[in-house]
């Protein structure tokens, strides 16, 4: 006799993942272990994404992002750790804001769920350097660091997951977390990195970057407190960006005048440095915003002097300059910048 088997049954693994995510969700502990064992293939539900809402998350993901450490270790127990841990969804960092290709680790971490974080890494052996959509090539420690997620940072490093120089980009780069703590200009980070060893001069191995260290990452971004931790670690001040521009003369180009007034104060600058940096700015053809800034730093390198007590020698009037004498005054700075060829002739003096 031909035994009869009801129709539900035949639909009941139809039913299995909702409710597993139901006991992870709920971090029902007991009742998952019980059902994962009640399974004769747990391990299929287990290394499945599915998608709830417009999330797509593995078992293990979800558990993560909710600091759930008892329900993490069950997971683990009933299937192998690699098969869960590299397992990539999509998650909600923020309301309305998704990355894709986030692991189980990164769930962890971007949620402040550390003693999850630390089970994952010691008993799951989670990859830290794994990237995600959103920072393609960037490990984990240098996603904290262009996140300001100092507490990221510290974790990683404390547990000695990380470190502060020989983790670096997985792409031609190299950089450092320092370089994009720079970057961004997020002093705290910079400080701790500091604290830790981070190099300062390290120097990103790209020729296509503009910036490739530290201090000209924070000088291109005007992130003038960034530049004084830097400079007060030791930071080169005399290295150039890849297109051979000084700092000064980049903090020129972007009118960054807390950076200019760094370095001149600093003495990592000097106020004849500036004049003629400055008069890089001007040409026959130079457009008359260009003037007039020009004509503003002009008058800034005069105060400089007068508080220095640094006078300006000036070259006797010659016909070549049409007997004009360099201005003495920021009224007579403020007179001509608006004149592309006395702006032109006032260079020319400045230059002598």
């Amino acid at each position: 006799m031909n035994e009869i088997i009801p129709i539900s049954s035949l639909y009941v693994d139809e039913y299995v993942p909702d409710e597993l995510y139901t006991l992870v969700r709920n971090n029902l502990v007991d009742q998952l272990d019980a059902h994962l064992y009640s399974l004769s293939n747990p391990v299929q539900y287990l290394t499945a994404l599915s998608w709830h809402g417009d999330e797509k998350l593995s078992l293990l993901m979800v558990a993560a992002l909710n600091g759930y450490d008892e329900i993490v270790r069950i997971l683990l127990a009933h299937c192998q750790p690699q098969h869960q841990v590299e397992l990539e969804g999509k998650v909600a960092i923020s309301e309305g804001n998704f990355i894709g290709n986030m692991t189980a680790i990164q769930c962890a971490c971007y949620r402040s769920h550390f003693t999850v974080a630390k089970t994952l890494i010691d008993i799951g052996r989670a990859d830290v350097n794994r990237d995600n959509d959103k920072w393609l090539y960037y490990p984990l420690l240098i996603q904290a660091s262009a996140e300001n997620r100092l507490d990221i940072v510290r974790f990683l490093i404390e547990n000695g997951y990380s470190d502060v120089n020989e983790t670096q980009s997985n792409d031609s780069d190299r950089c450092t977390a320092l370089i994009w703590a720079a970057v961004r200009g997020y002093t705290t980070i910079i400080e701790y990195l500091l604290e830790k060893g981070a190099d300062v001069n390290y120097s990103c191995q790209s020729n296509d970057m503009l910036a490739s260290t530290p201090i000209t990452c924070a000088v291109l971004r005007g992130n003038i407190n960034a530049v004084q931790l830097l400079c007060d670690a030791g930071a080169d001040t005399s290295g150039e960006f890849t297109n051979g521009a000084s700092l000064l003369m980049t903090a020129v180009k972007h009118n960054y005048l807390d950076v200019i007034d760094f370095l001149i104060k600093r003495s990592i600058a000097t106020i004849d440095d500036l004049e003629l940096t400055v008069c890089s700015l001007v040409d026959v053809n130079a457009p008359i915003e260009h003037l007039r800034k020009a004509s503003k730093l002009f008058a800034l390198a005069m105060e400089y002097r007068a508080f220095s007590q640094t006078p300006k020698v000036c070259i006797q009037p010659v016909v070549a300059y049409e007997y004009y004498q360099e201005c003495q005054t920021s009224e007579e700075l403020n007179s001509i910048k608006d004149d592309r060829d006395r702006m032109w002739i006032e260079t020319l003096l400045i230059r002598e």
